[in-house]
């Protein structure tokens, strides 16, 4: 149940700490039903660009990349 009245600036307590600008567009497109479509294709999109960049780059054993590190700690 909202309130009827406005609360008094007496009655606040706390300060403000920052402020993030336009900041509460971005949240009110978000929760509109085109804006949640977006961000879940974004979310999407990341999954898949990791799952193919993890497919293309190759793996090394791990005796290979141990030595590699020792050699570098060595020097």
């Amino acid at each position: 149940m909202h309130d009827a009245e406005q609360t008094p600036f007496s009655r606040v307590i706390g300060v403000v700490s920052f402020c993030v600008p336009y900041l509460g567009f971005v949240n009110a497109y978000c929760t509109t039903m085109p804006g949640l479509f977006v961000v879940v294709a974004v979310l999407a999109l990341l999954v898949a660009v990791s799952i193919v960049l993890d497919r293309m780059v190759p793996d090394e054993p791990a005796g290979n990349h141990a030595r590699a590190h020792a050699k570098g700690r060595r020097s």
